[in-house]
């Protein structure tokens, strides 16, 4: 934080300068620079329980774009209740090998397994890697790309899932499709076949896609 290397006293000083420059800008020089050093000094005098403070330290590697419904780490997943799920492999997943692979990665069990919590954990361990990555709901997706369709803009759409390094598809199976939005969400999955890695979560077991997915 460049404003916490340089100082109050100079900051301050920079302030008047602007301000004394025309008296036109004075009311919104006064707003902003209020509102920077308020920040400012919370850097400087952190309160122990400063909203800003817990924000910058929770979320400061977490672009918005990737759109995560919550923000769940693996430090709060129960592994205890579901036994099926080895720990260890999660966490050797959120190390990101597998996306410089290009692999696939699917969570298949029932409603409430926690299939979501482990998506959105990875996801955000990746996001602190610095990959790009986004987060849907098959349903959202398929309805951004029927009315891309529509509109003429499904190419621009495409090209910009393409961009992201781990697309996290949520809940397929849990809503039926058009045969166009079928068709549309499997072209993403077939574009990205062994170019970029998808992450779908399904209560669906894998023999069962074809009621889903067209092909």
């Amino acid at each position: 934080w460049w404003l916490k290397l340089w100082g109050e006293d100079r900051f301050d000083k920079l302030r008047h300068a602007l301000m004394n420059h025309s008296w036109r800008l004075k009311k919104k020089v006064t707003y902003l620079f209020d509102w920077i050093a308020s920040m400012l000094r919370e850097l400087l005098h952190p309160h122990p329980q400063s909203n800003f403070r817990l924000w910058v330290n929770s979320n400061y590697s977490v672009p918005r774009r990737c759109a995560f419904p919550a923000l769940k780490d693996f430090d709060t997943f129960d592994f205890t209740a579901v036994p099926s799920l080895p720990k260890q492999k999660m966490l050797e997943l959120a190390r990101g090998e597998w996306i410089e692979q290009h692999f696939n990665c699917c969570l298949i069990g029932g409603s409430g397994t926690g299939k979501t919590h482990v998506a959105t954990s990875l996801g955000l361990a990746l996001c602190r890697l610095g990959k790009r990555v986004r987060f849907v709901t098959a349903a959202g997706l398929v309805t951004q790309l029927e009315d891309a369709n529509q509109e003429h803009r499904l190419d621009r759409v495409l090209a910009q899932l393409d961009r992201v390094d781990l697309l996290i598809v949520d809940e397929l199976g849990h809503l039926s499709f058009s045969r166009t939005g079928a068709e549309l969400l499997f072209q993403v999955f077939a574009d990205r076949y062994e170019r970029r890695s998808p992450l779908v979560t399904s209560n669906l077991p894998f023999g069962e896609w074809g009621s889903v997915l067209p092909g």
